[in-house]
């Protein structure tokens, strides 16, 4: 399945990327089978659940698609086979509201995973704020500085986490 998204992601005749919400679910269902396959290859169980401790971080990463897409809309909207983007469909409005919402949603996840496993340190990755914010104004201005600034603040954020989940 991976290798099907990862090819037809962005080569004829699917070229998903250009399908609405097409990038996002390869985006969530190639991120999900890979930590899934992660965690049978070290234990030797199979869960799906364990893809519910990691929404905070695939959220964000969905945000970052977002981020991308809306800092690019007008390029797109020029562009015939990339005019269905979900920044597109949803607008100026809506897709402001989800480009700060959606960080809000991981952070308030990131607090709820942490008191519900026991494990306050996982919200070191609170530390990533700032960063986010700062994609956030950049995004807003569709400033493309946004976009790499993205890329850190995940990796901030994931690396935090990760950090929070080691100590315990």
């Amino acid at each position: 399945m991976d290798l099907f998204l990862a090819v037809y992601y962005n080569l004829q005749p699917f070229r998903l990327k250009t399908k609405l919400f097409g990038g996002e679910i390869c985006v969530i269902l190639f991120y999900n089978s890979i930590l899934n396959l992660s965690f049978f290859l070290q234990t030797g169980i199979t869960i799906w659940t364990i893809s519910s401790t990691s929404l905070p971080r695939i959220i964000l990463i969905v945000w970052g698609m977002l981020v991308n897409l809306y800092v690019d809309m007008e390029d797109d909207k020029k562009d015939s086979s990339t005019a269905n983007t979900s920044a597109i469909i949803f607008g100026e409005t809506l897709s402001k509201y989800l480009i700060i919402g959606m960080p809000i949603i991981t952070y308030g996840l990131t607090i709820h995973y942490a008191f519900l496993s026991g494990n306050l340190y996982t919200n070191l990755a609170l530390l990533s704020i700032p960063q986010i914010a700062e994609v956030v104004q950049l995004a807003l201005k569709k400033q493309k500085l946004s976009k790499p600034k993205f890329f850190k603040s995940t990796l901030m954020f994931n690396f935090l986490f990760g950090i929070g989940v080691l100590i315990q």
